[in-house]
């Protein structure tokens, strides 16, 4: 209100009404707070023999871009090319918690969801060759 000098702003009104002015001076007030969020959101990303991964996601695209978003966090994070990635999204069979497609909450959490997902991959990945590598009985199973 300081800012927009509503003290004058009202003197000014004052002033047309005491003038008989046809000119009628009105002021407005509008707060907006946006929220976004507004939840967690899963995704996870599987990798298979082949070098193909699968995201798994509870953000379902409708129009937004995620399939495109989703493939290239993990084509950024993993090396697997764009068209290597599938993304499965709204089959609640695989994805059972999911908060919902909504405001502009889906990159900022879903896509940091399959951001996560992808850095544990490639983490995991990175054991597994190290102990490939190193000569130690490597484990079969890498959950």
């Amino acid at each position: 209100m300081a800012a927009a000098d509503y003290r004058q702003l009202r003197a000014e009104q004052a002033a047309h009404r005491d003038s008989g002015s046809a000119v009628v001076l009105g002021i407005g007030l509008c707060v907006y707070v946006e929220t976004t969020g507004g939840g967690g959101e899963t995704g996870s990303v599987t990798v298979d023999r082949t070098g193909r991964a699968t995201v798994l996601t509870g953000s379902s695209a409708q129009g937004q871009g995620h399939h495109t978003a989703w493939a290239m966090l993990v084509q950024n994070e993993l090396g697997i090319p764009m068209d290597l990635v599938s993304i499965v999204s709204g089959d609640t069979a695989l994805v059972p918690e999911v908060v919902g497609t909504f405001s502009s909450r889906s990159l900022q959490l879903g896509g940091s969801a399959v951001h996560q997902a992808a850095t544990t991959v490639r983490a995991r990945a990175r054991e597994y060759a190290a102990e490939c590598w190193s000569g130690v009985p490597r484990r079969d199973d890498l959950s």
